[in-house]
């Protein structure tokens, strides 16, 4: 009943394992715990069925249950003789994977954990293990593919990492349920062009609607790989247009007064207040401070109204384009954006004289934010900017990342409810595969490889952009390599300096080609952008 007891505690299989003892290191500050495995009838690989004990070899297991108290097993796993062939070998073990000093019930503690927004440091002291161990069952257990592109997809940025490849990187998202698709280094065109490129034709064309922001690299996108696509603009990045050009006015008027004078001070304490969508507003009726004088809250925002005609007709622009918009259909938007244009353009108040333009040109695309999902609802990028808030979270959490790779993988890991780590952890051939295939293949510089800066070590070194994580070369065994292709010392040292003035340069990222069509090298790629 005990050893019944015990075993339940540890969260170990009655099945496999029996109790020996079982007790309190004071010392250490933590359970030991001695086991061993049941007896069973065990054939040897000869076929041989008459084995006997030829000894013990313990095995020291770090094991986390649920109540993550810090516990160590003592397995005394059996070494067993075949009396037919002499051969020793070892009983089947239950409890680790392999020569693994970690439970199995441990790892997947651990990467139970990864699915929290928690850093490795604080996961490895739930689990009683190293930082380093957390990482390396992470890289091992966690490879998170990307998902087919939907019908409806999201696009958008959020801030890189320091020395990613670019300022910011790229967040493609599923509009019906809200997953990640992808997390991409660079929102850069010629990066987008080269990741959607690889994907098959057919499942770009399944894509019915492109999502983004105002950002002119999304739209080329769409018209060179989703053109058969509709492509929309997300309604809060074009409203916010309109609320920044009240916000400029409202500023304007109010340096035009002296800090101490009454209008000065309204204007500063109430900014809030008339960004509001005045639908939205309790109108209560209280006294107000720099007024002495008891007003609703809408008679207040007509009193700061008075205080100067040009905030006067920036605020009802803002709220004539708040009511107009939630009741305007899609087959009434162009006449509805045209009417506005023109009414900005015609207001003589100059901060809008931008925003009228902005409209203009983005016009075609502000129009199919009116379209309506099957639920009813207007497409925005609404899911999509939660999303990137949970991105900074977790890059707050963590105090960065040092590889964009695990970065990626941490993020849809976290957020995607559905993604599951790998039933059987990554070998270490599959694990370095990514720097085998390129170092035996040193002769082959087409494409993808980006000369960068190491922030800790601040050397430079070449790696390939799909795997960010697999160092290549150093600048000695570069410029060993070009000197093969027998170039003189000058041009040697343009290049050396080309490379070095450009941290994240993308050899031959558009895949340029010479006179015949034929893919330019990256010797070649890099003599034409010097001579450019």
């Amino acid at each position: 009943m005990i050893n019944q007891i015990t075993i339940d505690a540890l969260g170990l299989s009655s099945e496999h394992f029996i109790v020996k003892d079982f007790y309190l290191d004071r010392d250490q500050n933590k359970y030991i715990a001695i086991i061993e495995s049941k007896k069973k009838d065990i054939k040897c690989e000869c076929g041989s069925s008459k084995i006997i004990l030829h000894s013990y070899r313990p095995k020291k297991v770090n094991h986390v249950h649920f109540s993550m108290v810090p516990c160590e097993i003592i397995y005394r796993q059996r070494r067993l003789l075949c009396k037919e062939c002499g051969t020793t070998f070892l009983e089947p073990n239950f409890l680790s994977l392999g020569f693994s000093r970690q439970s199995d019930e441990t790892v997947n503690v651990i990467l139970t954990l990864l699915k929290k927004n928690m850093s490795f440091t604080d996961i490895a002291k739930s689990a009683n293990v190293t930082s380093q161990t957390v990482i390396n069952y992470f890289k091992k257990y966690i490879d998170c593919k990307r998902k087919t592109l939907p019908e409806v997809l999201y696009i958008d940025e959020f801030k890189n990492l320091s020395f990613g490849k670019g300022k910011y990187a790229c967040l493609l998202l599923n509009y019906q349920n809200g997953e990640i698709v992808d997390v991409l280094p660079s929102r850069r065109l010629d990066y987008l062009q080269y990741y959607f490129n690889k994907i098959p034709k057919e499942e770009k064309e399944n894509v019915k609607f492109l999502i983004s922001d105002m950002y002119d690299g999304y739209k080329h996108l769409h018209d060179y790989v989703f053109h058969k696509s509709v492509f929309v603009i997300d309604a809060f990045h074009y409203i916010r247009y309109i609320t920044d050009a009240f916000n400029k006015v409202r500023i304007r008027v109010m340096k035009s007064f002296s800090r101490n004078s009454n209008e000065y001070k309204l204007l500063k304490r109430y900014s809030k207040l008339l960004s509001k969508d005045s639908n939205k507003l309790q109108n209560e009726t209280k006294k107000w401070p720099y007024v002495n004088k008891e007003m609703s809250t809408l008679e207040f925002i007509k009193y700061l109204k008075s205080i100067h005609i040009d905030l006067a007709t920036a605020y009802d622009l803002k709220e004539e384009y708040f009511h107009s918009y939630k009741k305007t259909s899609f087959e009434k938007a162009d006449t509805f954006l045209s009417y506005f244009i023109d009414k900005m353009k015609m207001c003589l108040v100059s901060e809008f004289d931008e925003v009228a333009s902005t409209f203009e040109h983005w016009k075609e695309y502000i129009i199919n934010s009116f379209n309506k999902d099957e639920y009813g609802k207007r497409m925005s990028n609404g899911r999509i900017e939660g999303t990137n808030g949970k991105i900074k979270a977790i890059k707050k959490i963590s105090f960065g990342y040092d590889n964009f790779y695990h970065f990626r993988n941490r993020i849809i890991y976290i957020i995607n409810d559905d993604e599951k780590p790998l039933s059987f952890p990554k070998n270490d051939k599959q694990l370095n595969e990514d720097i085998s295939t390129f170092l035996h293949k040193r002769s082959a510089y087409t494409k993808g490889f980006i000369h960068s800066k190491n922030p800790r070590s601040n050397a430079y070194g070449l790696i390939h952009k799909e795997y960010p994580s697999c160092p290549l070369m150093t600048d000695k065994e570069a410029i060993s390599y070009l000197k093969s292709k027998e170039l003189s010392k000058e041009e040697i040292v343009d290049l050396n300096n080309s490379i070095r003035e450009n941290n994240s340069f993308y050899s031959n990222p558009i895949n340029a080609t010479d006179d015949n069509g034929e893919l330019l090298d990256y010797i070649e790629y890099l003599k034409t952008t010097i001579k450019k």
